[in-house]
């Protein structure tokens, strides 16, 4: 009996540490043309447009944006700290793009870094970049800026942008509270001593 209790509490213990599974975002494959995302919720995920239109278009390969050009802000805000992100966006038109990401450590909207592309989608190049945040501390809010016609920082006045196409992130692992680590050693010390026990 105490031998199961003690499998029990370790079982726990580890569990209660694992850490969360990755999320993936392909709007194209979950959206209808005009689909509202304005403060829509996707997971730990909360989506909006700084200009209050934030939506599904099927045209320039497929993504959101607002009706202002592509080149309002979107914010992305998380219920549950995030380990990392990546962003795919883009406008598959042929001309200059980029975008950034601007991160907030969740819990204290610390400002984490504004991280920019390149330009990319001219003659011969890629109509589409992903951005990956990675290594940067547990991030609570991200604003994607669409720089207007590759010119960064995008401005909401400005021309040019870019959709969103995809986003996945990975939530940060839970970080076990002091008792969940007591209860993991406790029952896999008990399991040890018994296990030495039955031996003798």
């Amino acid at each position: 009996m105490i031998k199961k209790i003690a499998l029990s509490a370790a079982v726990a213990g580890l569990f209660a540490a694992a850490p969360a599974m990755a999320q993936s975002y392909n709007f194209a494959s979950i959206s209808s043309q005009g689909q509202n995302y304005q403060n829509a919720t996707l997971g730990p995920m909360t989506l909006s447009s700084e200009n209050g239109t934030l939506i599904y278009t099927s045209a320039y390969g497929g993504g959101l944006y607002d009706n202002n050009g592509a080149s309002s802000d979107i914010t992305l805000t998380f219920s549950s700290a995030v380990s990392s992100i990546a962003v795919r966006a883009g406008d598959g038109a042929g001309d200059l793009d980029a975008f950034g990401l601007i991160a907030y450590e969740f819990g204290t909207n610390n400002l984490l870094g504004s991280f920019y592309t390149p330009q990319f989608g001219g003659p011969n190049e890629p109509e589409w970049y992903t951005l990956t945040l990675s290594g940067i501390g547990n991030i609570g809010r991200v604003v994607v800026d669409p720089c207007n016609s590759g010119v960064c920082p995008g401005t909401l006045a400005g021309l040019g942008g870019v959709v969103v196409t995809d986003i996945n992130l990975n939530v940060a692992p839970a970080v076990p509270e002091p008792s969940t680590y007591a209860l993991m050693i406790g029952g896999l010390g008990i399991i040890g001593w018994l296990g030495r026990r039955r031996s003798r």
